[in-house]
């Protein structure tokens, strides 16, 4: 039972990973900076270091690869568990990809969120 929490939960982020996009909004008659006009002051860049873009886009592009990788192994070691027929040692091998590929979803999940992270903190 918890192993189906954990697994709808981790294939409900990966979804929201896949599919969020930011919303870009457009005011062609705000300033550089998104202010109503004439202030010259900006706290922030208007435009993003290139840098980060490359990190970013190569990091979720990794990070979607291996999520998928994970839930192939996931329904790979669920075949393999429900054909075991009876046998301890086939079901204990797919108990443990199950459970192998559930940490792997973990950690990538954990790593694109750091890598993002960092790169928003440190570039």
């Amino acid at each position: 039972m918890t192993i189906r929490l954990v697994l709808a939960g981790l294939l409900g982020y990966l979804f929201l990973m896949i599919f969020s996009t930011p919303a870009l909004a457009f005011d062609p008659l705000a300033g550089p900076c998104g202010s109503g006009g004439g202030s010259s002051v900006c706290l922030e860049s208007s435009s993003q270091n290139p840098v980060v873009n490359t990190i970013k886009a190569a990091a979720k592009i990794v990070s979607i690869i291996a999520g998928i990788a994970a839930v192939i192994m996931i329904i790979v070691g669920g075949l393999n568990y429900i054909t075991s027929g009876g046998d301890v040692s086939k079901a204990k091998s797919a108990r443990s990809k199950i459970i192998y590929s559930l940490v792997g979803l973990v950690i990538i999940a954990l790593a694109y969120t750091i890598t993002n992270f960092l790169v928003d903190k440190l570039l």
